[in-house]
């Protein structure tokens, strides 16, 4: 069994420029923000597990999810995970908060970056900005501490 396969979505308002994170109230991620990420289902794909998950996580419909990046995590006491990143700009539905997140619109100039994954401040910035990204996360004990990176820019993303 190879490792976890997990896929987020970050929604975006392009038009009045912000971003819809979710605050985690329980789970690995308690206490911070991303965006509306979980572990794909077997056999399904990580488009279809984005739509999904931000569905269930905070009844919005996305549309489209343009896949930006790949990402693989491994911490000291973490084996290891795959991660699909999407971005979504065309959504339907009542946004609501669920069992597991809150969700909470950020302009795009204050994502609160010191109340997220180490990570986070790294690539979203590009990946919002448009580019395809991939690479990997080594994290410290608890995946509370970025010990290594690498990650660049890519012409396109095959799995």
């Amino acid at each position: 069994m190879g490792p976890k396969r997990l896929a987020q979505t970050l929604v975006v308002d392009v038009a009045a420029e912000r971003i819809l994170l979710a605050f985690h109230k329980e789970g690995d991620m308690q206490g911070c923000y991303t965006g509306f990420l979980d572990e794909l289902l077997e056999g399904e794909t990580p488009e279809s597990g984005a739509v999904r998950i931000t569905t269930e996580q905070c009844g919005l419909i996305v549309e489209q999810a343009e896949l930006r990046a790949v990402f693989h995590f491994t911490g000291e006491d973490y084996p290891g995970a795959d991660e699909y990143e999407y971005y979504a700009t065309s959504y339907r539905g009542t946004l609501r908060e669920s069992v597991e997140v809150r969700p909470q619109w950020f302009e795009l100039d204050q994502i609160p970056y010191e109340l997220m994954p180490a990570d986070d401040a790294l690539w979203y910035p590009p990946f919002l900005a448009g580019k395809l990204q991939r690479g990997s996360f080594h994290f410290g004990p608890g995946m509370k501490e970025l010990l290594r990176h690498q990650f660049s820019e890519v012409d396109e993303l095959v799995f």
